[in-house]
């Protein structure tokens, strides 16, 4: 059964999602499913939308061109790393062959 929040812990929720900006720390942090989650904050009418902003753009561009994979760059910026692709190839930027790593043997 889903775990009912009361008003005051819905607006605790709504005021740490504007901080952080993350439904996925969130899940964790209040113990709820990231849909519960998005659930409460499309009723409190919050935008939830996670579109890179200019700077942000620029940010990883730099970055990937230092040699920072798309991985490393999305957990510094806190996106996902298709996010990071895509803002990077909409800029024109050549994406680098993926790296393969394979477990090593104990």
């Amino acid at each position: 059964m889903a775990k009912q929040l009361r008003e005051g812990e819905i607006d605790a929720l709504v005021a740490r999602y504007r901080e952080i900006r993350s439904m996925r720390k969130l899940a964790t942090e209040f113990r709820l499913s990231r849909t519960t989650i998005a659930k409460h904050l499309a009723d409190r009418g919050v935008d939830t939308s996670r579109g890179m902003t200019s700077a942000d753009i620029a940010r990883a561009a730099d970055l990937y061109e230092g040699g920072l994979s798309s991985v490393s760059i999305g957990k510094r910026l806190g996106y996902d790393n298709k996010t990071i692709l895509s803002a990077l190839r909409a800029e024109g930027i050549t994406i680098r062959e993926a790296l393969v790593r394979y477990p090593t043997n104990p």
